[in-house]
């Protein structure tokens, strides 16, 4: 991942163009499975308390509360 960059736009701000040194592109097949590995943890947390049922799709969490 090089030769990445971006500019910050807000209000009447632009900013000049900046490199981008990390992350991923967007779009990019590995965000899936980088996002799966990084909310396991938190998903299976949840599950461990009585009455919350954790639900994800895509990029959506939610826990429900049963009861």
């Amino acid at each position: 991942l090089w030769g990445r960059r971006t500019r910050l736009c807000f209000d009447d701000f632009i900013s000049q163009l900046f490199e981008i040194f990390s992350g991923i592109d967007q779009g990019c097949p590995l965000s899936v499975i980088l996002y799966k590995i990084y909310n396991l943890l938190l998903l299976d947390c949840a599950k461990l308390l009585p009455h919350m049922k954790p639900v994800a799709y895509i990029d959506d969490i939610a826990a429900v509360a049963v009861g």
